[in-house]
């Protein structure tokens, strides 16, 4: 029509894709840890949940894990062993998983050894000793076994309380002494073979060795140096595991202490008010006495207005 007004169809505008301006995207993951164990207990309470759901849909979540802990009691244990079992399954399956898991970080471990060293081929023993290493550089949160202890756990909650107790620390502070005493021996054993074969050869003491631009008097083999490296490298990551530790349980101690102020200073403001409280109920016993007293005194007083009467009515 003429005088219709034809509205124009305008094309959809094309949104920005991407990643959400200011949010970081997190690096992909090159291993994940393994997902930690369910007891048989749990796999009772996720199968029977859903079933105790659909016939009681108005009961809230906590009513619904009471009757299930108290339908589990009740059960006899040849019906929970069927549970005990599955969890034993999945107990065997975590435990595959954390191999491959130790066993992914102890390449990982050998592949910065090497780099550290600066060498690709360091040989059999820094790698045995880059193996060894790798306990130390695994992360112990994202498992459920503490290498230092030898002790598998059942949860987080109870790792972690283990890792800031003093037997942790115990046992840890004893495998660096056991590694120090043996890089000792190492060092006194190199030292005795370097000395003997010194006195065996005429050395010339004016040959010395440049490293650095230091001056040694011993000229040691690569491997040494490496194993040194590697030495060093553990005693710092050692230190470093036990100062966390060390920190961890000096935090929790702060914690504690806190709450024992708080504690103390409630019971002092307490302690005032009760003393307040009995010095108004003192004082007000001090009055009921006098009260008292002054009752005392009124069948004297009527006593001696009687006679005092009868004195005046025989005069």
């Amino acid at each position: 029509m003429k005088g219709s007004v034809v509205p124009s169809i305008l094309p959809p505008q094309k949104r920005k894709g991407g990643w959400p301006k200011g949010k970081k995207r997190k690096p992909p993951k090159e291993f994940s840890a393994p997902r930690a164990p369910t007891t048989g207990y749990v796999i009772f309470l996720n199968e029977q949940r859903i079933k105790t759901k659909a016939t009681h849909p108005d009961l809230p979540f906590t009513e619904i894990t009471k009757m299930l802990a108290a339908q589990w009691s009740q059960l006899s244990q040849a019906e929970k062993q069927k549970y005990i079992k599955e969890a034993e399954k999945d107990k065997q399956r975590y435990m595959k998983e954390l191999k491959a898991y130790q066993a992914f970080l102890e390449r990982r471990a050998v592949h910065k050894v090497k780099t550290l060293c600066g060498t690709i081929s360091i040989g059999s023993r820094s790698e045995n000793e880059a193996l060894a290493l790798s306990t130390i550089d695994r992360d112990e949160s994202n498992d459920l076994y503490c290498r230092t202890c030898n002790q598998f756990f059942s949860s987080f909650h109870n790792k972690k309380e283990h890792l800031m107790g003093k037997q942790h620390l115990q046992n840890l502070t004893g495998e660096f002494e056991k590694e120090t005493a043996e890089f000792s021996k190492h060092q006194k054993l190199q030292e005795e073979k370097e000395e003997k074969e010194e006195s065996e050869e005429e050395i010339d003491s004016t040959d010395v060795f440049q490293f650095g631009g230091l001056t040694f008097q011993k000229n040691f083999a690569s491997s040494d140096f490496c194993f040194l490296q590697e030495f060093i490298f553990r005693l710092l990551k050692f230190k470093e595991f036990e100062l966390c530790e060390l920190k961890r349980s000096l935090t929790k101690a702060y914690e504690e202490q806190e709450s024992l102020k708080k504690q103390l200073e409630d019971l002092k403001n307490q302690q005032l008010k009760l003393e307040m409280d009995f010095a108004s109920i003192k004082a007000y016993s001090g009055t009921l006495e006098k009260e008292f007293e002054n009752l005392n005194m009124v069948p004297m007083l009527f006593q001696f207005h009687l006679q005092i009467v009868d004195t005046t009515t025989h005069g």
